[in-house]
């Protein structure tokens, strides 16, 4: 093969011109910063978080301001940036699509979509819960954990061939319902049920990469996935480090918490495994190029 795998993995299209997907980022990120300044100005209405209470709140000292915890706040901006440049390789791909006619490559395009949106709610969520700290920002970050969980999840499914696209819409909105049901009426903390998402993500990764072994696979293009992984052990690391008071990275008195760390590695990772879906989706294995 002349060509590497990453080439050939869509999204050598014109770059000049904006596609949807990128004006819809430019225009919900812009209501996002106006409606986090607003409520910010007006002291954040609302109950307060009940982390304020049980516990130290995520090991950083709570501040007046717009951003009641600046660190763990500011931290979630590399997840929202990495939306639009995600959304600026969606229109990308749609646009080399559309010039080859190649249904592949839309579909690429079409799950790229929703990993913007995923790595947009990862940001935008976990930004108004430390910006806010009040029980229904904690609710909307617990429920981008759930989506970002769904969407690797579902595309997981849709990958092994046990979902089409219209079933991969049913199926992420019945993690995200689920998930909302769960916080709301069930347990207040999302480790639990995201640990057993997490086993699904990892057993049908695996399936997934088996399958492609069997059809062919050029070696070494889940190479993303690895690095995803690495980096969000990294984060988990840092999040276990930074829970409450005497851990080492722990800093309520001031400094950077491990906690914006683990923000920060979040988004990386996620964009890691948007990398992984689309090379994967994107380039057909030697058994699919047989048939054709």
């Amino acid at each position: 093969m002349s060509e590497s795998t990453d080439a050939r993995a869509g999204g050598s299209g014109d770059r000049r011109n904006l596609g949807p997907e990128t004006w819809i980022w430019c225009c919900a990120t812009l209501a996002v910063a106006i409606a986090f300044g607003w409520l910010g100005s007006l002291g954040w209405p609302g109950e307060p978080s009940g982390c304020l209470t049980r516990f130290v709140c995520f090991c950083e000292a709570v501040q007046p301001g717009v951003a009641r915890q600046p660190w763990n706040t500011w931290s979630n901006l590399p997840a929202i940036a990495l939306a639009g440049w995600v959304s600026w390789q969606v229109s990308a791909i749609r646009g080399d699509a559309a010039r080859q006619a190649d249904d592949r490559l839309m579909r690429v395009a079409g799950v790229g979509g929703v990993f913007a949106a995923m790595l947009w709610f990862q940001g935008v969520g976990s930004l108004f819960f430390h910006g806010a700290l009040t029980h229904w920002s904690a609710v909307l970050d617990a429920l981008s954990v759930f989506f970002v969980a769904g969407v690797l999840l579902v595309t997981n499914l849709f990958r092994l061939g046990w979902l089409r696209w219209g079933g991969y819409w049913k199926a992420l909105l019945s993690v995200l319902g689920l998930g909302l049901i769960y916080r709301l009426y069930v347990i207040p903390m999302t480790a639990p049920a995201v640990l057993v998402l997490g086993i699904g993500i990892a057993a049908t990764e695996v399936a997934c990469a088996r399958k492609r072994r069997r059809e062919g696979a050029v070696r070494g293009e889940s190479r993303w996935f690895r690095y995803g992984l690495w980096v969000f052990v990294l984060g988990v690391l840092a999040f276990a480090m930074s829970l409450t008071t005497g851990m080492p990275l722990c800093s309520e008195e001031g400094g950077i918490p491990g906690h914006a760390l683990w923000h920060v590695t979040s988004a990386v990772a996620s964009y890691f495994f948007w990398l992984n879906a689309r090379v994967q989706l994107s380039v057909p294995a030697a058994a699919e190029v047989s048939k054709v």
